[in-house]
């Protein structure tokens, strides 16, 4: 029962939302959480299958009240006065009517406003929804971020073609829980925060692959659609296009080889073409075929489950999903421009153009090639990480992270470095990893000899390479070596500083030529950590600065006049006392310089950065390890807890046309 007392609000809308949400928030509650599920008034009825499944649900207009319908006026006028001026500037308005438009502004106006009185009134202790890519998600976001709530998002579907909405995946998340690599892979290739990009499996066929296909579920469902004992079952799995296609010639085309065999079939509609569109072409696809099962709202794993083999028509989530289950899987081209997606990935067989059922029947008698089988495994695997059972567990363990991160984050009493010396007056200690490189080390420690101008002063190098310290040993006098068996460039410069006697430290890494102390000792008096601008050998900027992106992620500057917001881990200083003060740099977070300067600063040690000191990069630090966001891994964790714990003092930069503009030219 570890989140006995913790309310988790999530937001449900399309029946494809839920059943993704539903089994975390089953599990969380058995957890000891308190549920909270809201939705919003539109034309669908979001909160039924919210009720079908015992939670308690809310609407967002439940929470108005006086002070609420104020807010919505006031801003929903001055909302339409701004509209009215670039409503006829851009040609992309004219996809939606001015009713429309007034309608969705008016909405979301009304959204807002009844959010932040449920956050208020509720007082969640974190959110998940399935996206932040519609405008709930962004409300919920940007509110989360204003009240300091965690906001866990997850994965819509099969993310097989570039979008630019994909670009906004990770704007607000703490965390994004994914299928597997093919999505994070995806999503990286949209500028998508590269850390907040974490791959536990889906949270839904997961489970629904074990429960959907024992004899007696499958049984139960055939019983539902009327299928004939004995019949083998197609099932045919329409996207988008294929499911507006209303010409009775092309599904005549299409289904009439199959009539007369053993076959049942079933044709699952995409949930995202209207319904008066499924009802004409159900009619036309029953004149042909009367005894097939035409659904449009019917769970589609209940369909999987009950297949024998599965054609997909275009590209849809239901292709991937569909060889999960173990089917057989055959391509009919993309109506729309005659593409074979799955075929030529090589885990589909083609039944292109319609009415060729020749691989098929083939499959019917002789079993699905070998070559196929395999193609078709290992995409499963990239596409769902892990099918075991575990991913809502995987998700509930996220959970309890954040909350214990949080738990901890107001504590300043962590102690990474023991010091071992007191502290010499005025004396200044250079502190450096070894690498497993001794040249870029060695420059490194030469050109510090060579352009420092303290007259008292040490250096010491934190070995991580035991080779590196005996050669060091060995060959140099004057220099102090600390070994560590770590490539934690946080743990590493801990080592260091334990054995350090300097007043004043400043950290480096081996590649970095010292090339001016500048002010940095009176910067560091002022006050408390000092960072360094860093130059290419040519002089063009290599890190001039943290700024903070799109996505509330740090990134290094590389332009003049970027906004810098945190210094640079590869060169900079800090006080003893400062040092002190926060105990040393966390090991264990993502950032730890930006972490370090956060936690100086509520000690009263803000960090400056200076233009009259320098140091040039000669060869870039190889301290990182191959990046393993699976969530086994635990790499994950790191991230995380730096989002989890200063996610209220970021800024993010707001300028969307610049941080997507790359995809926007595409």
């Amino acid at each position: 029962m570890k989140l006995k007392g913790k309310k988790i609000a999530f937001f449900n809308a399309l029946p494809h939302h839920g059943r993704f949400l539903f089994p975390v928030a089953e599990a969380a509650e058995r957890e000891g959480a308190e549920i909270l599920f809201f939705t919003t008034l539109v034309d669908y009825p979001y909160e039924l299958d919210v009720m079908k499944r015992h939670f308690k649900c809310k609407f967002l207009v439940e929470y108005i009240n006086d002070e609420t319908k104020e807010k919505v006026s006031r801003v929903h006028n001055s909302l339409l006065s701004e509209w009215m001026k670039i409503n006829f500037t851009w040609h992309g308005f004219r996809h939606w009517s001015l009713f429309q438009q007034h309608r969705s502004l008016t909405r979301n106006v009304e959204d807002y406003f009844c959010l932040e009185q449920l956050i208020l009134k509720e007082k969640p202790d974190l959110f998940i929804t399935l996206h932040e890519m519609n405008p709930w998600g962004k409300q919920i976001g940007h509110l989360t971020k204003k009240y300091d709530i965690p906001f866990i998002t997850l994965q819509e579907g099969d993310y097989y073609n570039p979008m630019i909405n994909f670009t906004t995946h990770t704007e607000y998340s703490l965390i994004n829980l994914l299928w597997g690599n093919h999505t994070r892979n995806t999503l990286i290739g949209h500028n998508c925060s590269f850390y907040k990009l974490a791959i536990i499996g889906n949270t839904h066929i997961d489970e629904a692959v074990k429960t959907y296909t024992t004899p007696t579920y499958v049984r139960k469902i055939k019983e539902e659609l009327s299928i004939p004992k004995g019949k083998k079952v197609v099932s045919f799995l329409l996207n988008i296009f294929w499911g507006a296609t209303a010409e009775k010639a092309v599904w005549e085309s299409l289904i009439s080889g199959l009539k007369d065999k053993d076959i049942f079939c079933i044709f699952k509609w995409h949930p995202q073409v209207t319904y008066v569109a499924f009802e004409e072409i159900k009619k036309i696809i029953l004149s042909i075929m009367p005894d097939a099962s035409v659904l449009f709202s019917y769970d589609p794993y209940k369909v999987l489950a009950v297949s024998d083999y599965c054609v997909v028509m275009g590209k849809t989530t239901l292709g991937v999903e569909a060889l999960a289950f173990g089917k057989p899987l055959f391509d009919l081209y993309n109506i729309v421009d005659g593409e074979e997606y799955y075929r030529n990935l090589g885990v589909a067989q083609p039944v292109s153009p319609a009415g060729n059922w020749e691989a098929l029947f083939n499959t019917m008698k002789s079993g699905v090639p070998e070559e196929i089988k395999e193609t078709a495994q290992k995409y499963v695997e990239n596409v769902f990480y892990r099918l075991d059972g575990k991913s809502t567990h995987r998700a509930l363990q996220v959970v309890k992270y954040i909350f214990d991160v949080r738990k901890d984050r107001d504590v300043n009493t962590w102690k990474y470095v023991a010091f071992q010396h007191q502290l010499v007056s005025g004396k200044v200690s250079f502190v450096l990893p070894s690498g497993q490189d001794l040249f870029p080390l060695l420059a490194t420690v030469k050109s510090i000899a060579e352009n420092t101008a303290f007259t008292d002063y040490e250096i010491i190098i934190a070995a991580n390479s035991a080779e590196i310290k005996r050669n060091i040993e060995n060959s140099f006098e004057g220099l102090k070596t600390v070994f560590l068996e770590s490539n934690n460039v946080a743990a590493l410069y801990n080592a260091g500083a334990a054995v350090s006697e300097g007043e004043f430290l400043v950290f480096l890494l081996p590649g970095v030529l010292y090339l001016k102390d500048g002010s940095v000792v009176d910067c560091i008096k002022r006050a408390g950590i000092a960072g360094f601008p860093l130059y290419n050998s040519d002089l063009t900027p290599y890190n001039l600065g943290t700024g903070i992106d799109f996505n509330f992620t740090p990134y290094p500057i590389t332009k003049p006049g970027g906004k810098v917001l945190f210094i640079s881990s590869m060169l900079f200083g800090i006080s003893k006392e400062a040092l002190e003060a926060i105990g040393g740099f966390d090991d264990n977070i993502a950032y730890f310089i930006i972490d370090a300067c956060l936690r100086a600063k509520e000690q009263g040690f803000p960090s400056e950065y200076m233009a009259d000191s320098m140091g040039i990069v000669i060869k870039p630090p190889s301290f990182i390890t191959l990046a393993d966001f699976r969530f086994d891994a635990g790499q994950w964790k790191s991230p995380l807890k730096f989002f989890a714990k200063w996610y209220r003092k970021l800024d993010k930069n707001d300028d969307y046309m610049e941080y997507a503009k790359e995809m926007l030219n595409t």
